[in-house]
C-alpha cells in the first residue's frame, strides 16, 4: 500500500535515517542518500514533488474521468501548494529556535 505523509515527516525521517547511518530516502526507499545534504535534500524534495503530482492527478482523473484541461496550470497549483508546505515547515522550525 503506498501513501503520502506530510513533507515535515519525511524530513524528520530522513534526519533520523542520516542519523543512523541508513542511506535510504524515506520516499523512495532508494539507497541514495549520502554525506551531501544538499543533494539529499534536491532528491528528497524531487521525490516528494513527484509523488504529490502523481497522487494529486491520479485523484483528479479517477474523479473527473480526465486530465486537466491546463496540466501546466494544475502542476504548476500542486507545486505552490508544495511551496507553501515548505514554508509552513520552516516557519515552525524557526519558532522553535
Amino acid at each position: 500500500m503506498r501513501f503520502t505523509l506530510c513533507i515535515e515527516d519525511y524530513l524528520e525521517q530522513y534526519i533520523h535515517n542520516r542519523d543512523h547511518g541508513i542511506p535510504y530516502c524515506p520516499i523512495c526507499y532508494e539507497q541514495v542518500m549520502t554525506d551531501n545534504k544538499s543533494n539529499n535534500m534536491t532528491h528528497l524534495l524531487s521525490c516528494y514533488k513527484t509523488q504529490v503530482l502523481e497522487l494529486r492527478l491520479t485523484d483528479y482523473y479517477t474523479n473527473h474521468g480526465e486530465l486537466p484541461a491546463s496540466v501546466g496550470d494544475y502542476v504548476d497549483d500542486v507545486l505552490i501548494d508544495i511551496e507553501q508546505e515548505l514554508l509552513r515547515y520552516c516557519y515552525k522550525f524557526e519558532s522553535i529556535i
